[in-house]
């Protein structure tokens, strides 16, 4: 321990003594004469009751240095906390049952068509040409006041014209169903009015034969086909 450790361990009055008796011992080579009596007693190191004090012992070595406090424990994390279970998805609505649809509707009753008109007899228009009974079956006469050329047979009645469509002469009704031909040119049409040969190039035209009770009429205004009978 050195001079100024030890001076700081003394009291007062030993520091005093011992500055006193460094400065002699500096200013005199001859040994620190031993301190007797009262002296001695004050004497540092001197056991006030006459033993030799032991010398101071050398200051108590530094106090070691506290152990390093030890790092509280790492607070252990909490829990992590359990995720709520997932809500159940509400049960899904049932769907509404569907409505039935309207029975159909039975459609009314088909009207029943009213009966047919019985047909105007006569025709509007029409031409009277005689009675049934002026045309036996297997005849054919010369209407001249409707030019037509009226004929019946096993079929019924029919009618054509008697203008030549050639050059507009008379043709004369046939005998027999021999046919015919036309005076001025010569042209021949069978026994229906058909032409047979010319100069005709054309047929004769047959017209609608209608039968009113017992009366027989000319429909001049509807021309039909060729062999077209009216049943009598």
């Amino acid at each position: 321990m050195s001079l100024n450790e030890a001076v700081k361990n003394l009291s007062r009055r030993e520091a005093l003594l011992v500055g006193v008796a460094a400065t002699a011992a500096a200013c005199s080579s001859d040994p620190m004469p031993t301190p007797t009596g009262d002296a001695a007693a004050d004497a540092p190191g001197a056991d006030v009751t006459g033993n030799d004090m032991p010398p101071p012992q050398d200051a108590a070595p530094d106090a070691a240095p506290p152990p390093d406090a030890a790092p509280p424990p790492d607070a252990a994390p909490p829990p992590d906390a359990a995720p709520p279970p997932d809500a159940a998805p509400p049960p899904d609505a049932a769907p509404p049952p569907a409505a039935a649809p309207p029975p159909d509707a039975a459609p009314p009753p088909d009207a029943a068509p009213p009966p047919d008109a019985a047909p105007m007899c006569p025709p509007a228009g029409a031409t009277r040409l005689g009675a049934v009974s002026d045309f036996p079956v297997g005849s054919w006469r010369n209407v001249k006041a409707a030019s037509v050329v009226v004929g019946r047979d096993a079929r019924g009645l029919f009618a054509y014209t008697s203008v030549c469509t050639h050059n507009g002469c008379t043709v004369p009704a046939p005998s027999a169903g021999a046919g015919s031909s036309c005076p001025c040119h010569g042209s021949t049409y069978n026994s229906e009015g058909m032409v047979t040969g010319g100069p005709a190039a054309r047929s004769l035209d047959n017209y609608r034969v209608v039968v009113c009770g017992t009366d027989v009429y000319l429909q001049m205004s509807m021309v039909v086909p060729v062999g077209t009978r009216t049943a009598v």
